[in-house]
């Protein structure tokens, strides 16, 4: 999936709408991903790279940085690590607030 990102960063550019677009899309695939693994699974090392990724290549949209905080508080919940959830939960809602 990254192959696809360096692709288009080599061809059109970092500040293309190519890449721009392109970014939103892998962040929301790996929001998804996460998910999977959140309820197939307890793989959390995967999930958490998942979300890590999710948040970096989606910083630059507020809906994929208010459903990445969503999906970390859900990976926190799960983890027993509920105030920390509670926090992203909060995070989620002042992003939907802007």
């Amino acid at each position: 999936m990254e192959m696809g990102l360096v692709f288009r960063r080599s061809n059109f550019g970092l500040n293309s709408v190519q890449v721009y677009v392109y970014r939103e899309k892998l962040a929301k695939e790996y929001n998804r991903m996460s998910v999977i693994l959140m309820e197939e699974s307890n793989n959390f090392a995967l999930c958490a790279e998942y979300l890590e990724k999710a948040q970096i290549l989606g910083e630059l949209y507020p809906e994929v940085v208010a459903v990445t905080y969503n999906n970390l508080a859900c990976f926190f919940r799960k983890k027993g690590q509920h105030r920390t959830a509670l926090n992203y939960l909060q995070e989620a809602l002042n992003v939907e607030k802007t």
